[in-house]
C-alpha cells in the first residue's frame, strides 16, 4: 500500500512539475504547496526505501523502529488532502461551502476578542464569588459540613468559580444547581448577583457575540471577489433564463418573434407588468419600448433582440452610461459648431448655458 501511494504521489508531482516548468513550479500562488509536496514525496520515497532495506535484512525490531521514526512524516501526507479544498475555489457548485469556509476563517479575529471578553467577564465574577465564599467560610467546621459541599465544589477557588460560571452560561450544567449552592450562604445577595450574571451573559453578551459573528461572516463574504463573481454570474444566468420564458409567454402564436400587437396585448396583463417593474423597465410607453427592442426596425422582435434589449434597458442608468452619453453629446456639439462655422455662421450655435435652447443666427447674406 505504501508503494502505491508513493508511486501515485510521485507521478502526480512529476507531471505537475513538468507541466509548470522547472522554475515556474516554485513561483505563483501554489508555490508553497508545491514545495510541501516535494518535501512529502521525498520523505515518502526514503520511507519506502528504508522499509524495504530493513525487511530484506529480516530484523522485525529494526523494521518497527524505522516505521516509528517515519510516523510523523506519514501523517504529513494526510495534510495533502487539504489541497483538495482548492477545488472549492473554482467550481460554482461549492459556492455555499466556499462561503462558509471563508466566513469561518474570517471570524478568527472575532473569536480572539470573544475569548478576551468572556475571559474578563468570568474572571471578574469569579473573583467576586470566590471572595464572598472565603468570607463566608470563616470557621473550620464549615469546611467539613456536607451542607457546603456543593459550594466548595463550585466556588472554592477562582478557577472553579470561572468554570462554574462558564457552565452556567454555555449550558454545560443547569444554572439552578449553582443557584442552590449559593443559597446556602447567609442572605440572598449572592444568589441574586448570580441571577444578574446569567441575565447579562445569556441574554445580552451571547446574543451580541452571535450578531458580531454573523456580521463578520457577511462582511467577509461580501469582500470575497471570487464569491461575488459567482453570485453575479448566477444572477445573470437566472435573469436571462427568465427573459427567455417571458418571451415564450408573450409569443402567443409561437412563431419565434413578437409583433407590436402581441406586445401591446401583453402589457395589459398584470403579470407582465409586474415582471417589467421588477427589472425596473419603464413599460408605460409600449410603442417606444417596442421600438427600442426592435433594433433592426423590422416591426418584429426576435428572442435575441428581446433578451439583449431588456438586458440593456434593465434598471437605472449607470455612471458609465451617463458618462458615455455626455461624451457623445459633446462630440455632436463640436461637430455642429464646425458645421455652423463652415456654413458661414457668425453667431454661436449654443448658448452659454448647457440647458438653453440652441440658436443659430443667419449670416448677412441671408443664407
Amino acid at each position: 500500500m505504501h508503494w502505491l501511494f508513493c508511486i501515485a504521489f510521485s507521478i502526480d508531482l512529476t507531471l505537475r512539475w513538468w507541466a509548470d516548468g522547472f522554475w515556474d513550479f516554485f513561483q505563483g500562488v501554489d508555490a508553497g504547496w508545491n514545495i510541501f509536496d516535494i518535501f512529502v514525496v521525498a520523505f515518502a520515497i526514503v520511507d519506502v526505501i528504508v522499509d524495504t532495506a530493513f525487511l530484506s535484512s529480516g530484523s522485525p525490531t529494526s523494521v518497527l523502529n524505522s516505521r516509528r521514526s517515519f510516523t510523523t512524516l506519514r501523517v504529513l501526507r494526510v495534510v495533502r488532502i487539504i489541497r483538495v479544498l482548492r477545488v472549492v475555489r473554482m467550481l460554482t457548485f461549492f459556492r455555499e461551502l466556499r462561503m462558509m469556509i471563508h466566513s469561518t476563517i474570517g471570524c478568527f479575529k472575532s473569536v480572539f476578542f470573544v475569548m478576551v471578553l468572556f475571559g474578563a467577564l468570568l474572571y471578574i465574577f469569579g473573583i467576586a464569588f470566590t471572595s464572598a465564599f472565603i468570607d463566608h467560610m470563616a470557621e473550620l467546621s464549615m469546611w467539613q459540613d456536607t451542607k457546603y459541599a456543593d459550594l466548595i465544589e463550585f466556588f472554592g477557588t477562582v478557577t472553579l468559580s470561572g468554570l462554574s460560571l462558564y457552565q452556567a452560561m454555555s449550558g454545560g450544567r443547569d444554572w439552578h444547581v449553582f443557584f442552590q449552592a449559593l443559597e446556602t450562604m447567609e442572605g440572598q445577595v449572592w444568589s441574586y448577583i448570580f441571577l444578574f450574571y446569567t441575565l447579562v451573559a445569556v441574554f445580552a453578551i451571547v446574543n451580541i457575540v452571535a450578531a458580531v459573528f454573523v456580521d463578520s461572516a457577511m462582511q467577509f463574504s461580501k469582500a470575497d471577489h471570487q464569491l461575488m463573481v459567482h453570485q453575479e454570474v448566477s444572477n445573470r444566468r437566472d435573469f436571462l433564463s427568465s427573459l427567455g420564458e417571458l418571451f415564450q409567454a408573450i409569443d402567443i402564436d409561437d412563431n419565434g418573434f413578437i409583433t407590436r400587437d402581441e406586445f401591446d396585448e401583453c402589457l395589459k396583463q398584470e403579470k407582465f407588468m409586474a415582471f417589467f417593474r421588477a427589472i425596473k423597465l419603464d413599460y408605460r410607453d409600449a410603442q417606444l419600448l417596442f421600438d427600442l427592442l426592435d433594433s433592426d426596425q423590422s416591426g418584429k422582435v426576435t428572442v435575441d433582440e428581446f433578451i439583449d434589449g431588456c438586458a440593456k434597458l434593465q434598471g437605472e442608468a449607470t455612471a458609465l452610461e451617463t458618462k458615455v452619453l455626455h461624451l457623445e453629446v459633446q462630440m455632436v456639439r463640436r461637430q455642429l459648431e464646425k458645421l455652423v462655422a463652415i456654413s458661414g455662421g457668425t453667431g454661436s450655435f449654443f448658448c452659454t448655458s448647457s440647458l438653453a435652447v440652441p440658436t443659430i443666427k443667419n449670416s448677412p447674406s441671408g443664407e
